[in-house]
């Protein structure tokens, strides 16, 4: 175990000398949390964030049912006049290990849609996954394969410690990959998450390396509450975020908060099923 946080402590410290446009949050709580998901990628969002993540979803079956489905539909204003809609859905067979995932990303003046794979190598705490995004905005479309990868450290009686690495663009479509990033995700408290990301550390685009970093903290008598926070690296600096989560019987509620110049939010419903 002292390896282990010795491992992760060192992780965090390498990130945390990095400093740095990237990618957009895709979810509510992305954007809560400053973007930085290539550790946590458990949730809808996963496909696209980290498509190992799919590998280790841990979403409920239900109804024995065979698989597992989590959907989050997303509404906000990312850039002034636009109208933002976010779609994605990812889903987990807990026998097989396998997860699938897809999604539309309409942000900004970017569109992206595609589809992303993930499993566990052997049952064991190492997962993989690939995604594939039609990424087109004003002046061009490009198709770009990712990989990712992720290993989690079992803690006894706590959520596992994660870390992440993302390879975006590998095929270098965008004439700027490709993109390595790396992440990690732990519980730092009773009920606290913290996440850090690096994306871009070989600086292949315009402004990278991006230093990410998030906080969840969850409160209430069931942790229905989820209080959100974090630093989004914009290129020009870092952009406090803000956010909040509801978890009631049949939807979860949650809204994200970004302070840009335009001050980006987007609020979206989330559901298992």
């Amino acid at each position: 175990m002292k390896l282990t946080w010795a491992a992760v402590m060192a992780c965090c410290l390498t990130l945390a000398t990095i400093a740095g446009a990237q990618t957009i949050p895709n979810t509510p709580r992305a954007m809560g949390m400053g973007n930085a998901v290539i550790g946590v990628a458990d949730d809808a969002g996963a496909w696209s964030q980290n498509p190992a993540g799919l590998g280790a979803l841990h979403v409920a079956t239900k109804d024995g049912n065979s698989w597992g489905h989590d959907i989050v539909v997303g509404f906000g204003e990312i850039n002034p006049g636009n109208d933002d809609l976010a779609i994605n859905w990812s889903g987990w067979n807990p026998t097989t290990t396998i997860g699938l995932g897809a999604g539309y990303n309409g942000l900004g003046h970017t569109e992206t849609f595609g589809a992303g794979f993930g499993m566990s190598y052997n049952k064991t705490m190492f997962s993989w996954g690939v995604d594939v995004m039609r990424i087109k905005n004003d002046s061009h479309s490009d198709t770009a394969l990712d990989l990712g990868a992720m290993y989690r450290f079992i803690r006894p009686g706590k959520p596992s410690t994660r870390l992440g690495l993302k390879i975006s663009d590998i095929g270098d479509s965008t004439d700027a990959g490709p993109q390595v990033g790396l992440g990690v995700s732990w519980t730092a408290a009773e009920n606290l998450m913290v996440a850090v990301d690096v994306a871009d550390i070989s600086g292949k685009s315009a402004h990278g390396p991006f230093i990410n970093a998030g906080a969840e903290y969850r409160l209430g008598k069931t942790n229905e509450w989820s209080a959100r926070g974090g630093l989004f690296d914009a290129g020009d600096g870092h952009k406090l975020t803000l956010g909040v989560g509801l978890v009631l019987p049949k939807v979860r509620l949650d809204l994200g908060y970004m302070n840009t110049d335009s001050s980006s939010w987007m609020v979206g419903a989330g559901f298992d099923f």
